[in-house]
């Protein structure tokens, strides 16, 4: 009985990605606390990098919320994937990837993905936040 149980939790629904096309929506998934940030961060003095790094922030707490996981910057055995950009001759996603290692400075694991396929989806519809982030 139990292992029917552990299955039928293990099959959850993948994301319907079509349903996010602005901030304001990502915004909507993300949980309580994030979101305060977020306004706070917004509502002072902001430069275009700070915003690009709020709404990155935004993304990756609204993808690990959805698959009910939080990033933990201290377990070497939990993936975190980041986008991957091509900066020359033009700004463009290229993969996502995964770090292994105990020293990162890429990127903290407050702007990582739960799994290649969140990465991908908001590399690909938010490149501009993520070009203002990286330039």
């Amino acid at each position: 009985m139990k292992k029917a149980a552990k299955e039928k939790n293990s099959k959850k629904k993948a994301f319907d990605f079509s349903t996010i096309k602005t901030i304001e929506d990502v915004y909507k998934l993300a949980d309580e606390v994030a979101c305060k940030d977020y306004d706070q961060a917004m509502n002072g003095y902001t430069t275009p990098y700070r915003t690009a790094h709020n709404q990155v922030l935004l993304m990756s707490n609204a993808a690990w919320r959805y698959e009910e996981k939080t990033a933990d910057g201290h377990d070497t055995n939990q993936y975190k994937w980041w986008p991957y950009f091509i900066v020359a001759p033009f700004f463009r996603f290229d993969y996502s990837f995964c770090h292994f290692e105990y020293s990162v400075s890429s990127a903290g694991s407050r702007l990582s993905f739960p799994t290649p396929e969140w990465s991908k989806f908001f590399a690909e519809n938010f490149t501009e936040v993520f070009k203002e982030l990286q330039m």
